[in-house]
């Protein structure tokens, strides 16, 4: 589907091109939140997401962790300072997460 070509885009390709990803039911929203977590230390993990364009729209990463589940949940939001007119194109982009203990074998789920 779209979301495995938007991932797919992301880790093949160097230079990106636009992509957007709408969901038609409000329970599908997660899947546009993010596509992809990895560790990348012990206590560090970047998630990659699909956004708007960084000129309009900023994100926010939430973080719950317990001892068997680390919950990232991804926000977007309207920039205060973003200009009238925005363009209606995709962005994938990550965020690098430094957790409050360590990954040690806990599943990264959407919060």
């Amino acid at each position: 589907g779209g979301m495995g070509l938007a991932h797919e885009l992301f880790t093949e390709l160097d230079e990106r091109p636009p992509v957007v990803l709408l969901t038609a039911r409000p329970q599908d929203d997660w899947l546009a939140a993010w596509s992809k977590a990895e560790v990348v230390g012990e206590n560090q993990i970047r998630v990659h997401y699909l956004s708007g364009d960084p000129k309009c729209v900023g994100i926010d990463a939430v973080v719950e962790e317990d001892e068997t589940t680390i919950r990232v949940k991804i926000l977007e939001g309207s920039l205060p300072d973003a200009p009238e007119m925005c363009s209606a194109i995709g962005r994938l982009g990550s965020v690098l997460l430094t957790l409050k203990g360590p990954v040690a074998g806990r599943e990264i789920a959407h919060g």
